[in-house]
C-alpha cells in the first residue's frame, strides 16, 4: 500500500464520520485506514465495527490510551503502507484529489502543504508553517494533517510522549535535523477542525516552554537566541526541567 492514514479519536462519532467519508472519496485508492479508538462510549465501535466489514481498508482498536501521541504512536505501529500522515476526527482532505497529488512527490522522505481552518477562532484562513529553523524559533507549526512521512522514517523517530500537545512539532525538527529529504507543495492539503485541543492550548506556558525545551535538545544555537531574547524582554529566565 502507498499510504496508511491514521486517525485518533475518543468520543468522536460525528467528527470521525465527516473525515472517514472524505477518505473513503479518495480517487486514489491504494491505502489503508486505520482508526485508534481511545475507548468511546458514544457509538464509535459499533460503526468502526460494520465499517470493517463493507471496507477491507478499514482496521481499527479500541482501548484505552495515555493521551493523543500514545495512540498516535500505536496506529505509527500498525502502519504497513510506505508513507503515514495523521488526520484528526474532524479534519477533512481538501478535496477528492488529495492523494492523487501527494502521490507526485513520494520520492521524498517528508511531503507537507498547508490547511483551511474548517471552524474555530481562525476558521478560513490558511495556516501552516514552512519546515524551517524560523518556524522553530517563533513558535509557527508545521501542520502535521497535512504531512506525509515515509513510514520507515516516521517509525524511527515517533513521537515523544512527554510533549503532551507539541509532540508532533518536536518529530518535524529532528528529521529536518537530521536532513531528511523535504518536498513543500504550496497549497492546503487539508481542511483542519481548529476547535481541537491544540487551539485551545496553543499559547499555554507549558507549551511554549516544551518548544523552548526543543530548542535546547535540536538546535542550541536558536535556543541561545531564545533565551537571550526572553531574558531582555521579561528580565526572567525560561523554567525549562531538567
Amino acid at each position: 500500500m502507498r499510504y496508511t492514514i491514521i486517525t485518533v479519536v475518543l468520543n468522536g462519532l460525528e467528527q470521525l464520520k465527516i473525515t472517514m467519508d472524505g477518505v473513503l472519496k479518495q480517487k486514489f485508492t491504494d491505502y489503508e485506514y486505520v482508526i485508534i479508538d481511545g475507548g468511546s462510549q458514544d457509538g464509535t465501535v459499533e460503526f468502526l465495527e460494520d465499517m470493517t466489514m463493507k471496507d477491507s481498508r478499514i482496521r481499527y482498536i479500541s482501548e484505552k490510551d495515555t493521551g493523543i501521541y500514545n495512540a498516535m504512536n500505536k496506529g505509527l505501529r500498525l502502519a504497513q503502507g510506505d508513507y503515514v500522515m495523521f488526520l484528526g476526527a474532524g479534519d477533512v482532505f481538501c478535496d477528492e484529489h488529495t492523494l492523487e497529488t501527494v502521490a507526485q512527490y513520494l520520492k521524498y522522505d517528508v511531503i507537507y502543504g498547508r490547511i483551511i481552518y474548517s471552524s474555530g477562532p481562525f476558521e478560513g484562513q490558511i495556516g501552516g508553517d514552512k519546515m524551517n529553523r524560523k518556524t522553530f524559533l517563533l513558535d509557527g507549526h508545521v501542520a502535521h494533517q497535512s504531512v506525509y512521512v515515509k513510514t520507515s522514517v516516521m517509525k524511527k523517530y515517533g513521537f515523544q510522549e512527554k510533549y503532551k500537545i507539541e509532540a508532533d512539532q518536536d518529530a518535524m525538527m529532528r528529521m529536518y535535523k537530521d536532513k531528511c529529504s523535504v518536498k513543500y507543495i504550496k497549497q492546503p492539503l487539508c481542511y483542519y477542525d481548529g476547535l481541537g485541543v491544540s487551539i485551545d492550548s496553543m499559547m499555554n506556558e507549558q507549551n511554549i516552554l516544551d518548544r523552548v525545551s526543543m530548542l535546547k535538545e535540536h538546535f542550541p544555537v536558536l535556543y541561545a537566541i531564545r533565551t537571550v531574547g526572553h531574558w531582555i524582554k521579561t528580565g526572567e529566565r525560561f523554567a525549562i526541567k531538567e
